[in-house]
């Protein structure tokens, strides 16, 4: 359930809330978050049954997620880069049920984010920050592009892609187990080609050891 507001800031300064998504996560969809895009600040809250025997009304509490979302707006030189301005409000939450396996919230916006839980119901954030300001998104599926999505870009251009398979996203950050088959002794990153070179060791047996014994 998402819903939005176009209206704007009280005379009290109570803070404008922007929109509301109240979406089941994890295994399922068993696990209700409920998020809330206030001004420029993103707050969640976990959902979880609550009655005592002299409780009444909605037996359910919240309880609020602790996360690293940044979705304000970039500045430069103490200048903030304000957006394209719309009409009406574009909605910046979106839900997706299978994206490469993956269920979770899509966040729209100057600095997108991927919102994931794990089965253990630890909520990651990973952001998608190296195709800039990404302005709507949506699953996408067929024959070509299995369980995969498309986005519009800042530059109004529709990018068709897939998640990584191979790919972890139940960590803080993506990650992948590659058996190096040795043990690694050295790191150091290449920057033209953006790759990390790894300098490794492993036991291998000494053709001259036998010859030597023979002698």
């Amino acid at each position: 359930v998402s819903t939005q507001s176009t209206g704007s800031v009280g005379s009290e300064g109570i803070p404008l809330v922007k929109e509301l998504c109240l979406v089941g996560l994890g295994w399922q969809r068993q696990r209700p978050h409920l998020l809330a895009l206030v001004e420029d600040d993103l707050h969640i809250y976990n959902a979880f049954p609550f009655a005592t025997e002299d409780s009444e009304g909605l037996k359910v509490r919240f309880a609020k997620v602790e996360h690293e979302v940044l979705i304000k707006k970039r500045k430069v030189r103490g200048k903030v880069l304000e957006g394209d301005s719309h009409p009406h409000y574009t909605p910046r939450i979106r839900s997706f049920s299978n994206i490469a396996g993956y269920s979770g919230l899509f966040l729209c916006g100057d600095n997108p984010y991927w919102l994931f839980l794990t089965t253990h119901g630890a909520l990651r954030t990973q952001p998608m920050i190296h195709s800039g300001k990404i302005t709507s998104f949506a699953p996408f599926h067929n024959v070509n592009c299995e369980n995969g999505f498309l986005y519009f870009s800042s530059t109004d251009e529709l990018r068709i892609c897939t998640l990584p398979t191979q790919m972890s996203y139940d960590n803080h950050w993506p990650a992948r187990k590659i058996n190096l088959r040795a043990t690694p002794h050295f790191v150091a990153y290449h920057h033209d080609s953006k790759t990390y070179a790894v300098c490794t060791s492993a036991p291998s047996l000494n053709p001259m050891r036998p010859a030597m014994q023979n002698n």
